[in-house]
């Protein structure tokens, strides 16, 4: 019988009440499951090893969160909408439970998301995005200098509040709020996106995925690399970003077909007709 993982926003009390409906549901099958708390990585890591399905309560934020907690394991993720936007989630509250159960009969299919493989140095941890990274200024409103250098070859210097470099799901993120452009997470591709560039280019770009970018910080101040909106690592003056695609993916359990994302994507935005 398929283990099922349930990873829930403990501040968010209809999350935290369906992840007691779950336990109870899952409890009266006999069917292998853990729940955890969004907030307690470590933990929920100790828990994936032959998980096949983790089931996210929250918003988009909790995906992310899901997703480094996966990726090690390829685990499905199968996103319940709890959030304020919820461009991930696949179900809605009323429904989960059942899909879940579907799931468990061999129903839905799975989509393939990119990644991005972050280092803050070559030897350094590998981090992975889901959504993006960002090298941006400290606390202080004072720009920093981005050297971009894309297989190893300068490219520019952006002068600005910080560079992101997005991943096609990440497109709909913080890249969109700086002005980059919506991308089809079908495509692969990496968006490289300068924030509030001063005298600088201040241009978007759509990049092939297999593009090795290096992203070097010049600052008399503080800087830092962040990575999904969730995990900072300070930067000094010269310190170098090394990004890539991921050989690892993010899966997502779906059910309904991969049209449905331009209904998703107009009706999150408020598109009007």
């Amino acid at each position: 019988m398929k283990k099922i993982g349930i990873y829930f926003h403990p501040e968010l009390p209809r999350a935290r009440a369906l992840a007691g409906e779950f336990d109870h549901a899952l409890d009266s099958t006999g069917a292998p499951h853990w729940v955890c708390s969004a907030w307690d990585d470590e933990r929920a890591r100790d828990l994936m090893p032959g998980t096949d399905l983790l089931v996210t309560l929250g918003g988009d934020g909790t995906m992310l969160r899901a997703a480094r907690v996966a990726v090690p394991e390829d685990t499905p993720i199968l996103g319940v909408r709890m959030g304020r936007v919820s461009f991930l989630a696949e179900v809605e509250a009323e429904e989960a439970i059942d899909r879940v159960r579907a799931f468990q009969n061999g129903d839905g299919w799975i989509e393939d998301r990119m990644m991005l493989s972050v280092r803050a140095d070559p030897a350094g941890t590998e981090q992975y995005a889901l959504n993006d990274a960002v090298v941006s200024r400290g606390p202080k409103p004072r720009v920093v200098q981005v050297q971009a250098s894309i297989d190893g070859q300068l490219f520019t210097t952006f002068t600005a509040d910080g560079v992101i470099l997005a991943t096609p799901t990440g497109s709909t993120g913080y890249s969109m709020a700086a002005g980059g452009p919506l991308v089809h997470p079908g495509v692969q591709a990496i968006l490289l996106t300068p924030i509030a560039a001063h005298l600088s280019l201040s241009h978007p770009l759509v990049l092939p995925a297999g593009v090795r970018l290096e992203l070097q910080v010049f600052t008399d101040d503080k800087a830092s690399l962040t990575v999904d909106g969730q995990v900072d690592t300070p930067l000094k003056d010269g310190d170098v970003v090394f990004v890539r695609r991921s050989e690892r993916v993010t899966r997502f359990l779906r059910f309904n077909p991969m049209s449905r994302y331009f209904g998703v994507l107009s009706q999150r935005l408020k598109y009007k007709e």
